[in-house]
């Protein structure tokens, strides 16, 4: 059963992303009621396979979504169908940014940059403008996703310095690089 929910949630992103590019240049009000509907069903799929437990948050925001459109006297059911068709803005988080880490996680671009530069990051001080300066860079075409890559790799260099400074390091430089770059 597990694996037709996982299906079922690959099959509703796919429509999804197509639709959401055919709506992009063609206007077509069906168009976009049928991607409302894979919306609900990428949703529903994943209720389904990871239950409510794991997806606490996107299922408080419906639940809290839904009790302000009662609230409000709007239609449920055009306030969903609306909110699902925003869905689509989202597009860029769940399809290209993976697309992009698989691309940099495939080579070894990072790693590279990463050795050519060792000479002149002989220093915590400079380190720590390295991983700004390199945060700032990928979070222009990863967005968030470049915060976890970027905490990935630098876990993976200094894998061997654990405690709550090395933790405060690596993530006070990720954030400031992050923040640094809107």
């Amino acid at each position: 059963m597990q694996s037709f929910f996982s299906l079922g949630i690959r099959i509703t992103i796919v429509l999804f992303t197509i639709l959401h590019f055919i709506t992009y240049f063609f206007d077509s009000r069906f168009f976009t009621l049928i991607l409302s509907i894979f919306g609900f069903g990428i949703f529903t799929f994943t209720i389904l396979k990871l239950h409510i437990k794991h997806i606490k948050m996107p299922f408080g925001l419906l639940v809290v979504g839904l009790i302000i459109l009662v609230f409000s006297g709007e239609f449920v059911v055009d306030g969903l169908l609306n909110g699902l068709i925003q869905m689509r803005n989202m597009i860029g988080l769940l399809v290209i940014v993976p697309m992009i880490s698989w691309v940099l996680r495939s080579e070894d671009y990072i790693e590279s940059i990463m050795s050519y530069a060792h000479n002149f990051v002989d220093t915590s001080r400079k380190f720590y403008l390295g991983i700004i300066s390199f945060t700032q860079i990928i979070a222009y075409f990863l967005l968030f996703g470049s915060i976890t890559m970027m905490y990935q790799f630098v876990n993976g260099i200094l894998k061997n310095e654990h405690g709550e400074p090395w933790e405060n390091y690596k993530g006070t430089a990720l954030l400031r690089g992050f923040s640094l770059c809107g």
